[in-house]
């Protein structure tokens, strides 16, 4: 395998990690799904660069994913790019 080949596995198995806790937050009570993403159960999407999140703006919804995604951070040891807004 080539050094590349490590990267890209190294991402997927972090963002797999990722996506644990995010559909755990999607499932707790208080959740609520985005109307367009509801029936798909989509709470958020996974690039090289970027994650985006879904839900409704709600309080609780909110927190649900931002707790999972500080979990995450804090169990991998990466930071969030805040200058991407």
């Amino acid at each position: 395998m080539r050094g590349g080949s490590y990267a890209h596995l190294l991402f997927v198995l972090s963002m797999k990690y990722l996506s644990r806790p995010m559909g755990h937050a999607s499932a707790n009570s208080g959740f609520q799904y985005h109307p367009y993403y509801r029936l798909l159960k989509l709470s958020h999407l996974l690039f090289p660069n970027d994650l985006i999140l879904f839900c409704v703006a709600d309080i609780a919804s909110v927190r649900n994913l931002i707790q999972a995604f500080q979990k995450f951070l804090v169990c991998s040891g990466l930071a969030a790019n805040l200058s991407k807004q």
